[in-house]
């Protein structure tokens, strides 16, 4: 089992690398930029007993990262429209606050709780642009590794738990900076009291520094 997850990480790492490379060798451009979006979640939580409680709430995100463009194709095909891949690491900050879930079958209820969560995160999709690039829609997919600090509402209770992100992005750029962009991100949570699926959309803008 070891063994596996040691050849996953070295494979992933190995992409990575490989990616970097391409877009070195393919002469990416390289563009700052932080979002911001706010939306809703659902959440699924499965306690000791196996018994899932349904919960729902809102969340609020904030990304920053280096934009990759990598282009796929030839330099005399800019009067059409041009594809490109984007490769975008970066960090992850979110808030989320979840209400309590449904009664459950013996009558009780989990309780909120509420959590800041911060690391790292990939995107990686594809771009199609415009002439001129001053109009683009981009589809990507989305992973992060965050930590979080949970606090359960309206108590003094806090823990901290890890949790996987994986989601799907659509962005539409509106000038040369300004984009517009929905994401759908399903978080699998490992809490100290139950293993939580939370499954978000938001809505929100995106701002490229030049």
């Amino acid at each position: 089992m070891r063994r596996d997850i040691g050849k996953i990480r070295l494979a992933t790492l190995l992409g990575f690398i490989a990616l970097f490379g391409m877009c070195a060798a393919r002469g990416a451009e390289a563009q700052p930029l932080v979002s911001l979006n706010a939306g809703f979640t659902n959440a699924w939580t499965r306690t000791s007993t196996s018994v899932f409680g349904h919960h729902t709430g809102w969340n609020v995100v904030a990304d920053a990262g280096w934009n990759f463009d990598i282009p796929l194709e030839a330099a005399e095909t800019a009067s059409r429209k041009s594809l490109a891949l984007l490769l975008v690491p970066g960090l992850r900050a979110q808030y989320l606050d979840i209400g309590p879930s449904n009664w459950l079958g013996d009558g009780s209820r989990y309780r909120a709780w509420n959590a800041l969560g911060f690391g790292p995160e990939l995107s990686a999709g594809l771009m199609l642009s415009s002439p001129g690039a001053r109009f683009s829609r981009a589809l990507s997919l989305d992973a992060a590794f965050l930590a979080n600090f949970c606090n359960y509402t309206n108590t003094t209770l806090y823990t901290a738990y890890t949790s996987w992100l994986i989601g799907l992005s659509y962005t539409a750029r509106l000038g040369s900076q300004w984009s517009i962009a929905a994401s759908v991100p399903v978080e699998f949570a490992s809490r100290a009291d139950g293993q939580s699926l939370i499954l978000g959309i938001s809505v929100g803008g995106r701002y490229a520094i030049k």
